[in-house]
């Protein structure tokens, strides 16, 4: 989804946060990889790792995913929070070529809209944008707001 909500709310008398921190670059101390070896049967058991012949799982599947937010705005001292989350699935057969069977993203926002102001709450009904709705007796502290944003944004199962 475009910035233009943002802009647009900004127009509608939202003051811009004044701090927006970089984006972050990721871990920067895992230079190599490391070769693994699975380990398993059907009953524990403890071994060294050095008597183990290796296998491989005929179909393994990874998850991962991303999240971004931050503060782009204010209304009066109601934050107005822009925020991204994806995931996927990725599944690899017999053949070792990953494939992606799952995969969402989702583009948001998260505020009080009954703090804001008219002006405010309609440049956030663009079609498609998500606002995710907290109660003005969640904000206050920054963990507050974001434990109750957390508990509101539910994610869909694979």
């Amino acid at each position: 989804m475009p910035r233009a909500w943002v802009d647009a709310l900004l127009a509608a008398g939202a003051v811009p946060a004044s701090y927006v921190p970089e984006a972050s670059l990721g871990r920067t101390d895992l230079e190599g990889r490391v070769e693994v070896r699975l380990v398993e049967d059907a009953t524990l058991s403890v071994r060294a790792l050095t008597d183990v012949a290796p296998r491989a799982p005929t179909e393994v599947a990874f998850l991962d995913g991303v999240q971004r937010w931050r503060v782009v705005g204010y209304g009066g001292i109601t934050p107005i929070v822009r925020a991204y989350v994806a995931a996927a699935v990725r599944r690899r057969g017999g053949d070792r070529r990953p494939r992606t069977t799952h995969e969402e993203a989702r583009e948001f926002a998260i505020t009080c809209r009954d703090l804001l102001t008219g002006a405010q709450r309609r440049a956030l009904e663009v079609p498609g944008l998500e606002v995710v709705d907290l109660a003005a007796a969640d904000l206050g502290q920054p963990v507050r707001a974001e434990l109750a944003g957390g508990l509101k944004v539910v994610t869909k199962r694979f």
